[in-house]
């Protein structure tokens, strides 16, 4: 900026028409380089995004509306690995899975021959004690992200904070443990769903998954495909209180799988799970932007529409419309899957759902399908329209 502003300088000075040095004086240094950083953010990002080894779907929705259940159908996982229960958000991390058809993940990372029995490791080929352990998936890998100290404060504790308008942040996971809430610290219904799950999801229950999260920089785990839904999982008692029974979860900042896909044609694609919105959890929406901003190419959003409501919602018009502000031309690289469940019958909500656009157009049928043929393609294949209805 400066060389800059010293090369404008001596221009000026050499010009003799009073007029082209008025024109020259008009021309905004500070605008231009402004604009040049942005566009130079812009190439950044194209760069990463055509060198990225695979197509990265981005899977989309509020919670309870099947998403976890779309990915265990396009990947061939399992509960064991993606939670998909009744009632309320299953899995509270952002996951990446990743299709892999290669060799074995368990040849290609061999070089570690000893396994543990009762606690002692002991050779391949040495004594073993009669004890029979789980036995690893050895097509599945996973890499669990845990936080540090200070990206858990940064990314889940302070946005609370901000929200509620609390004073004093924690600058440490002591700090935090030490804070004394009210039990009535603020007003407002939605306000105070917020502060519950600040004071007694995070706070309270810190001890809980406290030793997870150290100093320094996130660290990485390499886990069991048994283990996931060990860090993954947000499970709660039932009671009226509604306490967390899983912890781990909370300090996990991602994970990521990678596993044959049960289609092997599909080739280098990766799903991006985002945790499911509108509950009364801070950063996901914010998570959610960053994750389409910067991962995605392609976005699936899921639904389930309700029996007794055929219409759009305002939260998914909302959820459209944040997601339109992390991707440009977001109408050419998205879809609407809606969720056909057969035990809510909500196949006569899905219909007219499907035929009405997001953007909040109507109309009839003008795909000429029959009712036969829709009912016959219906959980098989998808329906030829711009959102697509799926059995789960």
């Amino acid at each position: 900026m400066y060389k800059l502003g010293s090369y404008r300088q001596r221009l000026d000075v050499s010009f003799g028409e009073s007029e082209i040095r008025e024109q020259f004086n008009t021309i905004h240094l500070s605008y231009l380089l402004q604009q040049l950083q942005v566009e130079s953010e812009h190439l950044n990002s194209l760069q990463k995004r055509f060198s990225r080894p695979t197509l990265n779907i981005g899977v989309v929705g509020l919670m309870g509306q099947g998403k976890s259940t779309l990915l265990k159908t396009l990947s061939g996982l399992t509960d064991k690995e993606i939670p998909a229960l009744e009632g309320g958000a299953c899995t509270a991390v952002r996951s990446t899975i990743k299709n892999y058809q290669g060799e074995s993940l368990a040849n290609k990372n061999s070089e570690d021959t000893t396994v543990k029995f009762n606690g002692v490791g002991s050779s391949l080929y040495g004594i073993q004690e009669q004890m029979v352990l789980p036995k690893p998936n050895p097509s599945v890998q996973v890499e669990v992200t845990l936080h540090s100290e200070s990206s858990f404060l940064n990314e889940v504790i302070y946005p609370y904070y901000d929200e509620l308008g609390l004073a004093k942040k924690p600058y440490s996971l002591e700090e935090f443990a030490n804070q004394v809430f009210p039990e009535q610290g603020v007003a407002g219904a939605s306000h105070e769903e917020m502060y519950k799950r600040l004071c007694d999801d995070y706070h309270r229950n810190l001890s809980q998954y406290r030793a997870l999260i150290r100093s320094g920089n996130p660290r990485s785990l390499k886990i069991q495909a048994a283990e996931i839904t060990d860090y993954v999982m947000q499970k709660r008692d039932g009671t009226q209180q509604n306490h967390l029974t899983t912890f781990k979860h909370l300090a996990v900042k991602e994970v990521k799988i990678v596993c044959p896909f049960k289609n092997p044609d599909v080739g280098k694609i990766a799903l991006v799970d985002v945790p499911g919105l509108g509950d009364s959890k801070l950063g996901d929406e914010t998570l959610m932007l960053e994750t389409l901003g910067k991962e995605i190419d392609v976005v699936l959003f899921i639904k389930r529409p309700d029996p007794q409501r055929y219409q759009w919602q305002r939260l998914d018009t909302q959820l459209y419309d944040q997601a339109a502000q992390a991707l440009n031309d977001l109408e050419k690289r998205s879809f609407m899957i809606l969720n056909y469940s057969r035990r809510t019958e909500n196949l006569r909500a899905a219909r007219p759902t499907e035929l009405a656009s997001i953007g909040g157009k109507s109309g009839d049928n003008e795909s000429g399908v029959s009712d036969d043929v829709y009912q016959s393609i219906v959980g098989a294949t998808l329906y030829p329209t711009s959102a697509f209805v799926f059995t789960l």
